[in-house]
């Protein structure tokens, strides 16, 4: 059985093109795309809970950190992954006190 997974980035075309290369993987499926912290939310009321949500931290409306952070508080069988292309340390260590268990 896959792994259901949320992908939230608001670049369309990263989500997209993230979507495509997670289904071609054994084992995963993207199950909800959402643009920010809040359309992921709208989208759990009515969706069975993926295993994992990769998260970009970087967003409007609902940044990452937030959205981990309410993940981590409401959701905490969902494991939340961030994405990110500011590979400073600073984003990580803020993400994993916001309660990530890994980045990407």
């Amino acid at each position: 059985m896959p792994h259901d997974l949320a992908l939230v980035d608001d670049h369309h075309l990263m989500r997209s093109g993230l979507a495509t290369m997670l289904n071609g993987l054994d084992g995963y499926r993207v199950t909800i795309e959402a643009a920010n912290g809040r359309e992921l939310i709208e989208a759990l009321r009515d969706a069975t809970p993926p295993a994992i949500a990769i998260v970009d931290l970087n967003m409007p409306v609902m940044d990452g950190y937030a959205t981990i952070a309410w993940l981590r508080t409401n959701a905490p069988e969902i494991l939340p992954l961030a994405l990110t292309f500011d590979a400073g340390d600073d984003a990580l260590v803020r993400a994993m006190r916001a309660g990530a268990r890994g980045s990407c």
